[in-house]
């Protein structure tokens, strides 16, 4: 993962049975990441997400675990450093 850290702005993991986004962490130039149709439970790790890569600005968890959480869509994108704007899409 190395080697695209830097240049990767496009991911598509929908349906890859995903279950931790901490490795994709590692991805600062992302702008959009579908994470939808996977196994993602722990809100922790979308704060993570959201708040370590910065550039993000489109971001698809529908499908997820996590999307069962109370407001887990509202706390995400308070917490979030990210302009995740009218592009966050979860349920």
């Amino acid at each position: 993962m190395l080697s695209v850290q830097g240049s990767l702005r496009v991911l598509d993991l929908s349906n890859c049975r995903v279950a931790s986004t901490k490795p994709l962490i590692l991805l600062r130039s992302l702008e959009q990441l579908d994470l939808s149709k996977n196994l993602i439970e722990e809100l922790e790790d979308v704060f993570a997400l959201v708040g370590g890569v910065t550039s993000l600005v489109e971001l698809d968890l529908r499908g997820n675990p996590v999307t069962a959480t109370t407001k887990y869509r509202e706390k995400t994108i308070t917490f979030s450093s990210a302009r995740l704007g009218g592009s966050y899409r979860g349920r």
